[in-house]
């Protein structure tokens, strides 16, 4: 199974770097990154779980126990997040290629493409080695793709009155947008969508029929590149696959 968030517009997914509207100085800018890290859908998913199911509080002590306990992960793993670019019925996966100080998004399909020739302990060999995997890839031409960033400009406001506080608190927010992967902009049928897989027995389960922006779905018993994926994924070493 998997669990999808739906976006309908650029996104901010915050990463580690202090962000205030309070301040002046590079702490007044917050850029999303290419991808939510996986803590960042791990508390969603236990918060809507726990607005939505309404069980006892947690009390395991910690945040990572707690969210073990409320989703039931004792047994279970989370694995990703991965980009799905729905269109026309046909779905495409990205998932996370860092190199360097560069993000970018490549597609599943064209991984698997590119190293489905090579033997497993070759394989094993590139992953570490992310200089010589990124050869690899260019090599049997698969495409990297980069999102685009949106930027927004705002202003603090005092709570109270909600008027625009004195002596400026001038902001930035850079969001990124995948708008630039639907093939066609125009389709009606086009979703994109933020997904992590549900490896094992776990309470998401239980949200399976429920509707709004976040689904928990079962696989089509015709997408062969499930296992596949999670094996490719787990090889790749690029903390792209993580608990949380």
């Amino acid at each position: 199974m998997y669990a999808l968030f739906k976006l309908q517009e650029p996104m901010l997914f915050r990463g580690s770097m202090e962000f205030s509207p309070n301040v002046r100085g590079p702490k007044t800018i917050a850029t999303s990154l290419i991808l939510p890290t996986p803590s960042t859908i791990a508390g969603a998913l236990a918060t809507f779980y726990l607005e939505t199911q309404k069980p006892n509080l947690p009390q395991a002590g910690g945040w990572e126990r707690d969210v073990v306990e409320v989703l039931g992960l004792d047994e279970a793993q989370l694995k990703g997040p991965y980009l799905i670019v729905e269109q026309e019925g046909e779905e495409e996966l990205y998932i996370q290629f860092e190199d360097k100080d560069e993000q970018h998004l490549v597609k599943f399909s064209e991984i698997v493409r590119a190293l489905q020739s090579l033997d497993q302990d070759l394989r094993d060999s590139l992953v570490v080695k992310k200089k010589k995997l990124r050869e690899l890839l260019e090599d049997n031409h698969v495409e990297f793709y980069q999102p685009t960033f949106t930027e927004r400009v705002g202003t603090r406001l005092e709570r109270l009155h909600k008027r625009v506080k004195e002596g400026g608190g001038l902001y930035t927010i850079r969001m990124v947008d995948y708008s630039v992967l639907r093939s066609n902009k125009e389709s009606k049928k086009s979703n994109l969508s933020v997904a992590v897989d549900i490896c094992g027995r776990s309470k998401l389960f239980e949200l399976e029929k429920r509707g709004g922006r976040l689904k928990v779905r079962r696989r089509r018993k015709d997408f062969a590149a499930c296992n596949q994926r999670r094996r490719t994924l787990d090889l790749k070493g690029q903390q792209i696959v993580n608990r949380f």
